[in-house]
């Protein structure tokens, strides 16, 4: 079966921009979940992309299976739609954070772990592969990712000018990318002690080596925001991690950082003793750096618009490619099969005259019989001339507008190369 560009790429997506229970919803279902269903359908090229933010499906298929997913908030397209989505993600448009360096290793990470597990294949494998190019030349060619655009670096310049890290005991729960990043901030920021909280022990405790500071399994997560000023939570966890009857602290009223999506810290009362900075406290920051892009954020869009095209173009020339091919095949195949024929008439005493002419005939009507089918049921409704010509063109060999138009180009181009040097010529 040939597969047309709407099939190469189709997509169901949630995101940042719908709404925050959907996301949640949808994030707390396993993976492997998601994999169970697209491979109960018989979806064997698909990437999954899974951040705070968003969780995205990407895979290829002929058959249009975004009806599966009866999730009426998310998002679906096919073909081209589905396409340069993917190229506005790896550019940092689609962010939260317009520009962040993020969401592109997210990506590559996401496609990565698709390749190892053998569900990446072309055409969708090649797609993945030249939208993370686009985005690496995204952010070469424009200043969308200069200045602070991460979520770690802008909420901890929201935790310092606020509260101030100087000091301070931290407490860090996660070992992820994030939680990474954002210790890397803490650190040059002065603090008194920090510790890191994981759930596995051999993965926290290279974690916190590789930034030389104290480690304990999350499940001391009780004890230990108790014991610290200042509480990060930069986590993939589906549930709440602290809830507001775990904290005490009237001595000192304590900060809590929570970037993870869905949230892990639970929102304070106005009787707690803590605050709370969350993805919500950042959103006027991200407008603000979004209004202050616009001129970067135009040209990243028309960079993707080029990109996009040109890979479109790509694909749309491989789909007629791969139909030829078929079409040969075909042909080939209808051919090896009456010759068999004619070989074995001819071996049982059947005239050759007579087995030549039955084989011609039959490849005639067999090469014939499907064009023939689609031209009957196209009786009674308006064929086009492009149609038309497309039509004579391939079975009378009579030229087309766009053949002709390019054989008396070639003349043009001809007389005009043979007329330069007469009109050169000195007479």
């Amino acid at each position: 079966m040939i597969m047309m560009l709407d099939g190469m790429i189709r997509l169901v997506a949630w995101t940042q921009n719908d709404s925050y229970k959907s996301l949640e919803e949808v994030l707390s279902i396993p993976e492997e979940k998601w994999k169970e269903k697209l491979q109960e359908y018989g979806v064997t090229n698909y990437v999954l992309i899974s951040t705070c933010n968003r969780f995205e499906i990407y895979y290829s298929s002929p058959a249009d299976l975004n009806g599966i997913f009866k999730e009426e908030s998310a998002l679906k397209m096919s073909g081209s739609q589905a396409l340069e989505h993917l190229f506005r993600v790896t550019a940092g448009l689609e962010s939260m954070s317009v520009g962040e360096h993020e969401i592109l290793h997210q990506v590559k990470e996401a496609f990565d772990k698709a390749t190892s597990e053998k569900h990446a294949h072309d055409p969708l494998a090649f797609i993945f592969r030249r939208a993370l190019s686009s985005g690496k030349l995204v952010r070469k060619d424009t200043d969308i990712s200069k200045g602070k655009v991460s979520i770690p670096a802008l909420s901890m310049d929201i935790l310092q000018k606020k509260f101030g890290v100087s000091g301070r005991r931290v407490a860090v729960v996660g070992t992820g990318k994030m939680a990474s990043d954002i210790l890397k901030y803490i650190q040059k920021l002065g603090p008194k002690q920090i510790i890191v909280l994981g759930r596995s022990d051999d993965k926290t405790a290279a974690f916190a080596k590789a930034f030389k500071v104290r480690w304990k399994n999350i499940s001391s997560i009780g004890n230990v925001i108790n014991e610290n000023d200042v509480v990060v939570t930069a986590t993939s966890s589906k549930d709440l991690l602290v809830k507001r009857g775990m904290i005490s602290g009237k001595e000192q009223r304590k900060v809590f950082l929570d970037i993870s999506n869905p949230r892990n810290v639970e929102a304070p009362e106005e009787s707690d003793f803590y605050d709370l900075i969350d993805l919500a406290s950042l959103k006027p920051i991200l407008e603000r750096n979004r209004s202050n892009k616009v001129k970067e954020i135009s040209h990243a869009k028309e960079i993707v618009d080029l990109q996009t095209e040109s890979i479109i173009s790509k694909l749309s020339k491989l789909e007629m490619e791969n139909l030829i091919a078929s079409l040969y095949k075909r042909a080939e195949e209808l051919k090896e099969h009456e010759i068999s024929k004619l070989k074995r008439a001819l071996a049982s005493g059947v005239d050759f005259e007579d087995a030549l002419e039955a084989m011609s005939s039959a490849l005639v009507k067999k090469l014939l019989a499907s064009q023939t089918e689609v031209l009957r049921n196209v009786h009674g409704t308006r064929v086009t001339g492009d149609i038309r010509e497309a039509i004579e063109g391939a079975y009378f060999g009579k030229p087309t507008k766009t053949s002709s138009k390019k054989s008396r180009g070639r003349r043009d181009n001809q007389n005009q190369q043979d007329q330069t040097p007469q009109l050169s010529r000195t007479p």
